[in-house]
């Protein structure tokens, strides 16, 4: 019995924990950060999570049940009162607290209120990242949220990295985002596509490029997978945000030609946003209604089942006038899964998902015509869309597994955390030779 509780001990001492710190959790557009914890649950990895914001939406995905990671809600926090809340958890951080008051002064000589409010929150994620035995720090986008872990890091001297992913390189200059800074004190920072390394790389200097690491957001193939008995006979589906990124007004207007050269149809667009009601004012302008339907928000289990039923997916993304732009869209990487062909554009990464051709194709953004003639071929092509359904799973199953691609995460964090803890035996080493000396 005392062996196995020494087992039991010893797995528990070397579990590895990871600290993750986003914007708002759960969030429903961000699966990819959901799918990718409960990954490294699955693996064995104990997972917290730091959230700057409570959810809002009221809609949750199915697998959020399976979750075991404790979430901390920082919003809660009354910035005015900090000494009362940090206070509370003070203790860990009290042997650090020359590294919290050196970024404290840094931000009070710039009279910078919103970095000394970073900061203080930052010190409490040190504090209870410390407390919980917490060994990296990730922070998902290279905004806030990376913010908050890195002066965390700074405070507690806990490894962190980040995952960037669109709009946080794109439409944010990096140096407003401390981009360069977190990059050489991080350990890594992982992005989601070749075309985003490409476009930091560009804008740091050459010493940090090995540090930029592509790891593709990966999708569940066990849940994501072909259900041809299902299909629905020329159903379109477009999954997104309702956001001028993803150019679902140039499907619109594409479907309306698919109108006028007589093609029966229907296009179902699920999601959610600000551009719902100028959508919807377009559907009724190019009297689609009974053609083209805005379905609303809706969990994954209902999204995966329209994909399913789809005859073709369709997300037609453009460059938003801010710069915003897709770079890894789930919703491509779902329609792979299930073997669904898909018209998309030559944009960002979604080349990295579909070659043109193979997997379904692409068009350059905004161009309504061409849109219309690869939704035509392949709403009128069984034989084609069958042939590009086969190599649609063949390419999820070699570039877009989560189990594969979150190990290569969770082989980083360990990694990381076997060379820190390396470096300190042998900085206690020569310690201890100098004080025998």
């Amino acid at each position: 019995m005392t062996n196995d509780n020494n087992t039991t001990n010893n797995r528990t001492k070397n579990k590895l924990k990871v600290g993750y710190v986003v914007k708002m959790f759960p969030r429903l557009s961000e699966t990819f950060i959901l799918n990718e914890i409960l990954e490294l649950e699955r693996t064995g990895v104990e997972v917290t999570i730091f959230s700057m914001k409570r959810p809002n939406e009221g809609i949750f995905h199915p697998q959020l049940a399976q979750l075991k990671a404790q979430v901390f809600y920082l919003d809660e926090f009354d910035l005015r009162k900090w000494p009362a809340w940090l206070g509370k958890v003070w203790s860990p951080i009290r042997n650090q607290q020359e590294n919290l008051w050196t970024l404290m002064d840094e931000a009070l000589s710039e009279c910078n209120r919103v970095k000394s409010d970073q900061v203080l929150l930052g010190a409490w994620i040190a504090a209870k990242a410390l407390t919980l035995g917490i060994h990296r720090l990730h922070a998902h986008f290279a905004t806030l949220p990376s913010t908050l872990a890195y002066y965390a890091s700074a405070i507690s001297g806990i490894d962190f990295s980040l995952t960037a992913h669109a709009k946080d390189i794109y439409v944010y200059p990096f140096t407003e985002t401390l981009m360069q800074e977190k990059i050489a004190a991080a350990s890594q920072l992982v992005t989601v596509t070749h075309f985003n390394k490409t476009f930091i790389d560009e804008r740091i200097p050459e010493n940090l490029h090995h540090k930029v690491v592509v790891l593709h957001n990966g999708i569940n193939l066990n849940k994501f997978t072909p259900n041809n008995s299902e299909t629905i006979d020329n159903l379109i589906v477009a999954v997104g945000r309702l956001v001028p990124k993803k150019g679902f007004a140039t499907l619109i207007n594409a479907c309306a030609i698919l109108k006028t050269r007589g093609l029966t149809f229907k296009c179902l667009i699920i999601g959610d946003g600000p551009e719902r009601e100028t959508l919807a004012q377009l559907i009724q302008q190019k009297n689609l209604t009974d053609s083209v339907t805005l379905h609303g928000p809706a969990h994954s289990e209902e999204t995966l089942s329209w994909i399913q039923k789809a005859t073709l997916t369709c997300l037609p993304c453009t460059t938003a006038t801010d710069n915003n732009i897709d770079a890894l869209p789930t919703a491509l990487l779902e329609s792979l899964g299930c073997g669904v062909p898909a018209v998309s554009t030559i944009l960002s990464g979604i080349p990295e998902i579909i070659e043109s051709g193979q997997e379904g194709f692409l068009v350059e953004p905004d161009a309504t015509e061409d849109l219309a003639d690869k939704l035509e071929l392949l709403l009128k092509d069984k034989t084609l869309r069958d042939s590009l359904s086969i190599k649609c799973r063949q390419k999820a199953e070699r570039e877009f597994d989560i189990r594969k691609n979150v190990a290569r995460l969770a082989q980083m964090f360990a990694e990381s955390q076997k060379q820190r803890t390396a470096n300190n035996k042998s900085s206690a080493q020569k310690h201890t030779q100098q004080r025998l000396v």
